[in-house]
């Protein structure tokens, strides 16, 4: 394939991304940022042929007779792809200004939906930690409680014992003086 048809092939790549880019404007929204991806790759495409059409149109637009390196035919089709190319690239950049203003306002809204996703769980892991806090105080509490149980039964046992103690040697001494 020759220099003009291989260049003649990419042009109608980029106007077949650019027509399925336009028609997706009018059907459910995609996400701006994979299409301004996309927007990105036809204009780099088209500024990579930029030079080459510009020498082909330079070559078409040769007027001096020993100069002309294309015959009519040629210079017809050359002509035609100029125009095609200059309304692609104008669309594409067209195209990709509008899309890279989509694209910052997603960014901005997905950043703030990561930001407020980001806070809610950080909301969630402290109200988990305040759980965790409130539940380990609760259990010294019950744990405090439980021990301070505990020593009251032993000093009430104690009580007992010691008043069991006495009440016996009450009724040892009682007996001993009776005898």
């Amino acid at each position: 394939m020759t220099l003009f048809g291989k260049t003649c092939s990419s042009l109608e790549e980029c106007e077949k991304v650019l027509q399925a880019l336009h028609d997706a404007d009018t059907s459910p929204p995609a996400s701006a940022i994979e299409r301004l991806a996309k927007v990105r790759s036809v204009v780099d495409t088209l500024q990579g042929l930029r030079e080459v059409a510009d020498k082909f149109k330079k070559n078409a637009d040769e007027t001096d007779p020993e100069k002309k390196t294309y015959g009519s035919g040629m210079v017809q089709k050359v002509l035609t792809f100029y125009e095609r190319f200059t309304v692609a690239s104008a669309s594409a950049n067209a195209l990709l200004e509008s899309t890279e203003k989509n694209a910052a306002v997603e960014e901005a809204a997905l950043r703030k939906a990561e930001e407020e996703a980001r806070a809610l769980k950080q909301a969630e892991e402290e109200q988990k930690r305040a759980q965790l806090e409130e539940a380990a105080r609760v259990a010294r509490l019950a744990e405090e409680q439980e021990r301070a149980r505990r020593k009251a039964e032993a000093e009430y046992a104690e009580a007992a014992r010691k008043r069991a103690e006495e009440e016996s040697e009450r009724k040892a001494a009682e007996e001993s003086e009776r005898k």
